[in-house]
């Protein structure tokens, strides 16, 4: 069976102790973590405290996105091409923060890589449990909840199905261009590598790249799996803080996309080569890969190779109309 990475990628306040709840309970024991964080420097030693806390027994890799920018979902593709960069194992699996993953999640997923594709899983959003405090850490800026059970997520009473969320309502089995997510799928690391990644271009206003890296990936010759046995249960946010990057449809976005827009697009443009990212990512991939050594010192380390944006685009060729 092969290894696996699991990758978790945000910049929002908190969340880790719901994923981590799941993760430390997974049945399948041949797994890495890496949590590629958008706050890092500010909450590094905080976040490997909580992983000391939950038991978990997988490799636990805590560590920065390679370029950063104003407001912060502007780097959310540079943090999961950090994640791709870093992974050793040889199928990775997406998961975001405040998502609470059952015991046989990374088996469901697994099951439907009998042969080279990616695997699309739902994710069913839950209220958060009244039962449930918020721990502020470090002022503002991040938080942990406290207490957290799998009682209290699965409890928890789940929202209303989106209308026309396609990622629900199809039946399990292959499928062609649909609206992907990066909160729950999975792929062969080598496909994703021969890609470039998700395409930084993308996420420069107009979203957190949740279609780039499906359609990337089908474009690319993959079979697209919708797989319900791997579904999550991840605790909404919103209710604790202002959170824009949930695909809650066209309104309140302002210039960055929702489904339908993203859906038009890749629809309109499906035989289009897609960007490649300034950097070529496999010379990028030799040069981060120490950072899997700095994410298990207590102390914050920023790497001197972060870049930020401005210095990133200026090798970028190529820009969206």
């Amino acid at each position: 069976m092969p290894k696996v990475s699991v990758l978790l990628g945000s910049s929002r306040p908190g969340g880790i102790d719901v994923s981590l709840l799941g993760l430390e309970a997974q049945t399948y024991d041949d797994f890495e973590v890496i949590f590629v964080d958008g706050r890092y420097h500010q909450r590094h030693g905080l976040v490997l405290d909580a992983v000391e806390r939950s038991g978990l027994k997988a490799p636990f890799f805590h560590v920065p996105n390679h370029r950063y920018g104003e407001p912060p979902w502007t780097s959310i593709c540079a943090g999961f091409n950090t994640g791709f960069m870093l992974a050793a194992g040889e199928i990775v699996i997406m998961l975001c923060d405040y998502a609470y993953a059952p015991p046989g999640w990374i088996e469901a997923h697994l099951a439907c890589h009998t042969e080279p594709g990616m695997v699309v899983a739902p994710h069913r959003y839950r209220e958060m449990p009244p039962t449930v405090t918020i721990r502020n850490d470090y002022e503002s800026t991040t938080h942990f909840l406290d207490p957290i059970t799998v009682d209290a997520v699965l409890s928890s009473s789940v929202q209303p199905q989106e209308v026309n969320d396609s990622k629900l309502v199809m039946p399990d089995g292959p499928v062609n261009h649909l609206y992907m997510h990066t909160k729950n799928e999975s792929f062969p690391l080598d496909n994703v590598l021969a890609i470039g990644g998700m395409d930084e271009n993308y996420d420069r206003g107009r979203g957190p790249g949740d279609h780039c890296i499906g359609h990337r990936l089908i474009d690319s010759g993959l079979q697209g799996w919708l797989c319900g046995a791997a579904t999550v249960e991840v605790l909404n946010p919103r209710g604790i803080m202002p959170n824009p990057n949930i695909a809650i449809g066209e309104e309140n976005l302002g210039e960055r996309w929702g489904i339908v827009t993203g859906n038009a697009y890749y629809h309109a443009t499906a035989n289009r080569k897609r960007a490649n990212n300034p950097y070529n990512i496999w010379r990028r991939r030799n040069d981060i890969w120490h950072w899997r050594e700095l994410s298990q010192n207590l102390e914050a380390v920023i790497p001197k190779n972060i870049v930020p944006d401005a210095e990133y685009f200026s090798k970028c060729e190529f820009q969206y109309p």
